[in-house]
């Protein structure tokens, strides 16, 4: 049981570590996936071979990879559309509405569905408070785009918290996914 809304079911240093047959394995077909700072850094638009492997194993799984982002949509439906995924962009994470939108595209429902991002804030909060699993990565570069700036000053003093209170601690990673 998780003891906060920002305690993420699984923490890995990267979308790397997360392994599809696992995923599957655990009755997921929708992996509603972050872009900035997730698979590509939020300052770039160039997608990493090890991104598109990543998307084709999913696939290849039987699961349904979808991007639901808090960007503009100029920005994620060109990165979208080269992964060739269907994407919710502006969606105002961790509202529910994107990833409800993502879950009734491909007619998933919460115990099919897993949320994989690197914000506390938007993804994880997000995900736990419809109910699906959630899967922290850590941010792939340093900088971020303002929002995410501001929301990660916001996060290093939740982190803060969590570890003071004995519930969670950024970098000490746990999961086999």
């Amino acid at each position: 049981m998780k003891r906060s809304v920002f305690h993420p079911d699984y923490y890995f240093k990267s979308f790397h570590e997360v392994n599809a047959s696992q995923l599957k394995a655990h009755g997921i077909r929708l992996l509603i996936v972050d872009i900035d700072n997730t698979l590509i850094p939020s300052r770039s638009n160039v997608i990493s071979e090890e991104a598109k492997q990543f998307i084709n194993a999913l696939r290849s799984n039987g699961i349904e990879p979808i991007v639901v982002s808090n960007n503009v949509s100029s920005r994620i439906q060109k990165v979208s559309d080269e992964l060739h995924v269907h994407c919710f962009p502006f969606s105002f994470k961790p509202l529910p509405f994107g990833f409800q939108k993502a879950m009734a595209a491909v007619h998933a429902d919460k115990s099919e569905t897993a949320v994989l991002g690197d914000q506390l804030l938007t993804d994880i909060w997000g995900g736990n408070g419809l109910g699906i699993m959630t899967i922290l990565s850590d941010p792939i570069a340093e900088k971020d785009n303002f929002f995410g700036a501001v929301n990660r000053r916001i996060e290093n003093v939740l982190f803060r918290i969590l570890k003071s209170r004995g519930i969670f601690e950024k970098g000490k990673y746990y999961g086999k996914l």
